[in-house]
């Protein structure tokens, strides 16, 4: 391999999430990195934890990296969203 390349990590298993009642909050409890994925259901908002609190995600579904003890925060209506994690370092 020369200084140029370097090899990407092996990507991880999708691990479902059990999502409770709302607002729901998941710690990512692992050493290292994660990506969180939000879909479908009634949600109504997403915040990623920054530091002493939380701050609104960009839109209601999608992909949201979290690092080490970083919390994402589901806050849905009526119907839950689907949620898996897959550790990525």
């Amino acid at each position: 391999m020369d200084a140029y390349q370097w090899e990407r990590p092996t990507p991880g298993v999708p691990v479902p999430v059990t999502v409770g009642a709302t607002p729901f909050t998941y710690t990512n409890a692992s050493a290292g990195l994660q990506l969180a994925s939000v879909q479908g259901g009634a949600v109504a908002l997403i915040e990623i934890n920054v530091g002493a609190g939380f701050a609104p995600a960009i839109g209601i579904a999608g992909v949201y990296a979290l690092f080490p003890q970083q919390q994402i925060r589901v806050t849905y209506v009526a119907v839950a969203p689907t949620m898996t994690t897959v550790q990525i370092l």
